[in-house]
């Protein structure tokens, strides 16, 4: 069998497209340098992550003291056979 010039670059085109392809697709998959991505990442939040010195100062044990406890929860439906039915 015998190749025209035609079905050579035909061929040649192919395989290029099918390497460019895997190449891509392995970028995108995750190859190549992922940790310096993640080690970057994290360091940009922890410097932009406030220090908590541990010391609780007036302001804000009078933010603390605004929040309302809004009592625990019932425990009247424990035990019926159907929880969601109205009280009688």
């Amino acid at each position: 069998m015998k190749l025209k010039p035609k079905d050579i670059i035909a061929l040649i085109v192919c395989v290029v497209v099918i390497i460019a392809a895997g190449y891509f697709a392995y970028k995108l998959l995750g190859g190549g340098s992922k940790t310096t991505t993640t080690q970057t990442t994290s360091q940009q939040t922890q410097q932009q992550e406030p220090t908590i010195s541990g010391n609780i100062d007036n302001e804000t044990l009078t933010n603390i003291k605004k929040y309302k406890d809004y009592d625990e929860a019932k425990l009247d439906n424990i035990g019926r056979i159907n929880p969601f039915a109205p009280l009688n």
